[in-house]
């Protein structure tokens, strides 16, 4: 037996934007990041959107204005480094910022994150936890 199709990562993030969105006082947005060849004046120069690692979807909190950064992948994918050092720099500066394969994950970090208490610890291989402020326990 073949196992199934995995769904594309353009439509895990847009159903896990749209199921976040509606569960959460939040407002999220696609980011393409892109690198394409332009002729402009008879000279191809390139064009850059974004910086290398931004995050799939970016966003804020509507109550609080906190900033928030995700990067989905397809089940079972994970993000390569220059998307991890993103995630991470943006945390650094407080942003809710997290990486996910798939919606429930999504679901259970956000509702997490949007409070003050909890709080994101990143290991060296890009994997992270969530943390509470008041007993610096792991709780996921």
């Amino acid at each position: 037996m073949s196992k199934p199709p995995r769904d594309l990562e353009r439509a895990v993030q847009k159903s896990g934007n749209q199921i976040l969105m509606a569960r959460f006082p939040i407002v999220l947005f696609r980011r393409n990041v892109t690198k394409r060849r332009e002729v402009y004046k008879g000279k191809t120069r390139w064009v850059v959107n974004g910086s290398p690692g931004m995050a799939d979807t970016y966003g804020w909190d509507a109550i609080t204005g906190r900033h928030i950064e995700i990067e989905w992948k397809r089940l079972g994918e994970r993000p390569n480094d220059e998307q991890i050092a993103w995630l991470r720099r943006c945390s650094c500066d407080g942003a809710i910022a997290f990486w996910v394969d798939n919606v429930d994950t999504a679901l259970l970090v956000m509702g997490r994150l949007l409070h003050p208490r909890y709080y994101v610890v990143w290991f060296d291989n890009g994997d992270f936890d969530l943390r509470r402020s008041s007993t610096g326990e792991a709780d996921v």
